[in-house]
């Protein structure tokens, strides 16, 4: 999971909303506001070039408090399968793994 606490402390349960994310950009920008890996896999460019070969579309699932994201689960839906895997060809990356910041 991507993890940003921009206040420090965790958000109250009665104040935050998980939303579901299919637009490309905002899933970008979320990707570059969170991950920090310098590894390959954490690159967004090579993880949209699997994302787009196997014709799937993104569905992060984040968490957000007011106009802020704290969280965010980058995952795809792949619509030949109808199955959801880590974004960015997570049926092919064996070393996917959730990011916390």
């Amino acid at each position: 999971m991507l993890v940003n606490s921009p206040e420090g402390e965790p958000p109250s349960h009665t104040d935050m909303s998980i939303v579901i994310i299919n637009d490309l950009n905002i899933c970008k920008q979320l990707w570059l506001d969170f991950v920090e890996g310098d590894e390959f896999l954490d690159n967004w460019d090579f993880r949209k070039l699997f994302s787009e070969c196997i014709g799937a579309k993104p569905y992060f699932i984040a968490l957000l408090k007011g106009n802020k994201f704290w969280g965010a689960i980058p995952l795809e839906h792949l619509p030949s399968k109808d199955k959801y895997y880590a974004f960015g060809g997570g049926i092919w990356n064996e070393y996917n793994h959730f990011y916390r910041v």
